[in-house]
């Protein structure tokens, strides 16, 4: 038999009026009990009692239903479930992986870690997020990691729901792109001194940065005028760590722009297949760090306006790369990735440009086509 428990309070034998008990203000108040499928009575507290009553009728309906869970199995922490969900994450590399762990230690176990998985409540989760500190996409990529976790344990049938799901989150302003001209490109690498080469790669190629640090002698074909993108590196820790392209696509070609030609030309020239193209200008493989504080002083002295940063030389070679006339595909192809959809999503404002194009294009055609009908001599021969 199903019931409801009022833990706060009881009925009195002698007066019959409700008292308060020795566990009145701690704690849940509502506990709701009720008989499983092998026999037991298992329980759960809630903060109302109409949280509890429905959760009795969600257990009537799974138990009519076959789709009935142990709660004791949902009984473990969130933390001790974290910790498992987190061994289970091989496929994130290695600077991804400290990102998550990041989250989970910074973050979910100051609030969840004591917390078991049975009772995270919806309205709890919202109180958290809207608690939550930082930027709106600092706030989601939290959020979305409990989000993780506890679908994970939905799956494992631990947990009837997530409740982390549907909560409402703060709106992110997605970030203008800073587009270069070919003219303010130009008096950013007048500005570069020992990093021209550098920067020039990365504004005209579209390549990560940890891509280019990776790119080895043997990756560079200036005959086709094409480089093969097959790792990439990156810090995590202060370690260096080397893997896949971020994709994990495997490897993509780049084309090479003539003045990025002529600059590998003369860095490649006696060195060994297995040597890096790209180095500082001490010889030192390149970093996040030490590039980012030579090009923002370079960007400084350039004396353009505004701001910008590294990546922004990405977004250079694809407004560069669609002014040319590049297609969808081809700009995929050439950053890297996994889908076009990706593509058109991050760079909607310079395909709707293009788009004007085929427009200004198409409208030209059909005035042509409407001349050339009504020239005399395209009219039908009355003889035929």
């Amino acid at each position: 038999m199903a019931s409801v428990e009022d833990r706060w309070t009881r009925v009195d034998p002698d007066t019959g009026k409700r008292v308060r008990t020795e566990r009145y203000g701690r704690g849940l108040r509502w506990r709701a009990r009720w008989a499983a499928p092998d026999g037991r009575y298992p329980t759960r507290s809630f903060a109302t009692k109409s949280a509890a009553q429905a959760h009795l009728e969600h257990v009537g309906v799974a138990k009519r239903t076959g789709e009935y869970l142990d709660t004791d199995r949902g009984r473990v922490t969130v933390g001790e479930y974290a910790a498992s969900w987190l061994d289970a994450q091989g496929h994130l590399k290695p600077s991804g992986r400290a990102r998550v762990e990041g989250i989970v230690d910074g973050h979910l176990r100051p609030r969840w870690g004591t917390v078991q998985l049975i009772d995270v409540e919806h309205e709890m989760v919202q109180a958290w997020v809207s608690a939550l500190p930082g930027r709106p996409g600092g706030v989601r990529r939290i959020h979305g990691v409990l989000v993780s976790i506890l679908d994970a344990a939905v799956k494992a049938r631990r947990i009837p729901r997530n409740e982390a799901r549907g909560v409402n989150l703060p709106r992110t302003v997605k970030r203008e792109h800073r587009y270069l001209s070919v003219p303010e490109l130009d008096a950013l690498l007048a500005r570069c001194d020992a990093w021209t080469a550098v920067v020039r790669a990365l504004a005209l190629t579209g390549m990560r940065v940890g891509e280019l640090a990776e790119l080895r002698v043997r990756d560079v074909d200036l005959r086709r005028r094409r480089a093969t993108v097959t790792r990439s590196t990156t810090t995590v820790g202060g370690r260096r760590v080397t893997g896949t392209t971020k994709t994990d696509a495997g490897s993509r070609t780049v084309p090479l722009a003539d003045e990025v030609v002529d600059d590998m030309r003369a860095l490649v020239k006696g060195r060994h297949r297995d040597d890096l193209v790209y180095t500082t200008p001490h010889g030192a493989q390149l970093r996040r760090d030490n590039l980012r504080r030579a090009f923002l002083a370079a960007f400084a002295r350039s004396g353009l306006e505004g701001t910008m940063t590294v990546h922004d030389l990405r977004h250079t070679a694809a407004s560069l790369a669609v002014a040319s006339g590049a297609s969808v595909l081809a700009v995929q192809r050439m950053l890297g990735h996994a889908t076009p959809a990706i593509t058109l999503n991050v760079y909607a404002d310079l395909f709707d440009q293009d788009l004007d194009h085929v427009l200004d294009r198409m409208r030209a055609l059909i005035a042509e086509r409407r001349a050339a009908a009504q020239r005399p001599d395209s009219a039908p021969d009355e003889a035929a």
